[in-house]
């Protein structure tokens, strides 16, 4: 082998095993796309502690409530990526995020509420048959400072949803819901 082929296996087999063990951490999907819905969004959580540094949070899961009933439905996250399966159309809310973060002192555990008054930012109606990308979310928790609290941001939604789609196929490439996450629906609307 030259010696220029080295570093491409080493990448090649850096990816792959990447994929595996996303797949291996992904949430099973449930549901058919006759019948349900499906929704997926990316989570960028980072904390800034009290010296000012900046850390990232591993996402851990998600929480929808539908608008009409108040029915929660729970995820796991993979690779910061949640992928609600099985969902009844109609219209739902992103609720709550939950994430660890790590530092010297060990592991701590956080639940983000959405803000009540951004919400209707985290809306979307969902239909029979169609994936839905919610967006790139962004979670900052600052620590300190008068800047103190929590912020919800949605980034740039276009890249994101092209790169979360790719995403998906690899993770699910074997699932009925990778055949329609090829053409997400343009009807996929926020409320």
């Amino acid at each position: 082998m030259r010696p220029t082929a080295y570093p491409i296996a080493i990448l090649l087999a850096t990816l792959c095993a990447c994929t595996t063990v996303d797949r291996l951490n992904a949430p099973a999907l449930s549901g058919a796309p006759a019948s349900s819905a499906l929704a997926l969004l990316r989570v960028e959580a980072s904390a800034r502690n009290l010296r000012g540094y900046l850390s990232q949070q591993v996402v851990m899961g998600g929480t929808l409530q539908r608008i009409d009933d108040g029915q929660y439905v729970e995820t796991k996250a993979a690779a910061g990526y949640l992928v609600f399966s099985d969902l009844a159309p109609g219209a739902y809310r992103l609720v709550t995020l939950r994430t660890t973060a790590t530092d010297d002192a060990g592991s701590l555990a956080h639940l983000y509420r959405v803000p009540l008054d951004s919400t209707r930012a985290y809306d979307l109606e969902l239909r029979a048959g169609e994936p839905c990308f919610l967006g790139v979310i962004a979670v900052l928790d600052v620590l300190t400072g008068p800047e103190r609290g929590v912020s919800f941001e949605v980034r740039d939604r276009a890249r994101g949803e092209a790169q979360g789609w790719q995403w998906f196929a690899r993770v699910y490439s074997a699932s009925p819901w990778a055949a329609a996450s090829r053409a997400p629906s343009a009807t996929c609307t926020r409320r």
